[in-house]
């Protein structure tokens, strides 16, 4: 995950307690670059500690590969919660209560993170149409009932809604993220596949 802050106490501290890996960030620009470049698990934002913190808060919420990514605002008491949600932030943690407790983002990510349907892991050919670009070929990497992960070539190219052909099946869907080797992540609108449908498509019993 990544964390925006100027604060070397506060970097030293999540990266020593946090079992999964922190890059530190202090430049907004840097960070931007990172945003749009490749989808993250969770992005830190040392909100009244940094004087970009609002935008970088902003910027997470924008990004093309990290929209759907949670946001944590760490404040110093000086923002309000309510202010800190509007700008993007999902969870909203007081610094001092981080020194007190500093599992308490991985807890709250652990939750946020779990799948609401289940996921197959299968690999098929299919095609995606997307605005001018239509029949490129993709390979599906896992699928549920929520939306699909595929691979392909020239993700850059496609538009923020497209049409995701596997089979007899045409699932209309929101690109969610896309990473820069080509991997790309959409969710389906609704009622675009059964259970029956996709257990069969997967060959689930």
């Amino acid at each position: 995950m990544i964390l925006f802050t100027r604060d070397e106490a506060l970097t030293e501290m999540l990266q020593r307690t946090a079992s999964r890996p922190v890059q530190a960030v202090s430049a907004f620009l840097d960070l931007r670059a990172m945003l749009d470049s490749d989808r993250v698990d969770a992005v830190l934002v040392d909100c009244d500690g940094h004087a970009d913190g609002f935008a970088a808060l902003k910027a997470v919420s924008a990004s093309q590969a990290n929209r759907q990514t949670p946001c944590v605002a760490i404040t110093d008491a000086q923002t309000a919660k309510a202010d800190a949600r509007d700008l993007g932030g999902w969870l909203v943690v007081e610094k001092t209560a981080l020194w007190k407790k500093p599992e308490q983002i991985e807890n709250w990510l652990a939750g946020v993170q779990k799948r609401h349907h289940k996921r197959f892991s299968q690999r098929m050919n299919g095609a995606v149409d997307s605005g001018a670009l239509m029949g490129r070929q993709v390979t599906l990497v896992n699928i549920s009932l929520g939306g699909a992960a595929f691979e392909m070539q020239g993700s850059g190219e496609l538009e923020p809604h497209l049409t995701l052909r596997l089979a007899a099946h045409r699932l209309r869907c929101e690109l969610i993220w896309r990473e820069s080797e080509g991997r790309v992540g959409v969710r389906f609108l609704p009622d675009q596949i059964t259970e029956a449908d996709l257990r069969q498509l997967v060959g689930a019993k």
